[in-house]
């Protein structure tokens, strides 16, 4: 049983109409909301913040900072390869140092 009632034309509604609508301040736009209306007399019921809106935005930049923190993160994993591998090859350089030391210091004597 359906009692609600436009406040203006005081018909009872069984459905409302709605659109969206923009929302903005004096100059810029801020966002897209819904305008709820009676059906019959099209006075506005309510205007909503388009919530769906909102969300698809707020989706977009966590996946934003995600693919950012990913690319450091490959970055990071890269420079700690990069030491890594440099730390693998310390030893056969210390070799090479040692031998081109002795050489040197026997062609010396």
């Amino acid at each position: 049983m359906k009692t609600g009632k436009c406040p203006k034309c005081g018909k009872v509604l069984e459905f409302i109409q709605f659109e969206e609508i923009p929302i903005k301040d004096e100059k810029d736009l801020f966002d897209t909301g819904v305008s709820l209306f009676c059906p019959y007399c099209q006075t506005i019921l309510s205007v909503l913040l388009n919530t769906d809106s909102v969300a698809t935005e707020i989706l977009f930049n966590v996946k934003k900072i995600l693919d950012d923190v990913s690319d450091v993160f490959l970055e990071v994993q890269s420079f700690r390869n990069d030491v890594h591998n440099l730390k693998s090859d310390l030893p056969a350089a210390e070799l090479k140092i040692q031998k081109v030391f002795h050489r040197k210091k026997r062609k010396k004597n």
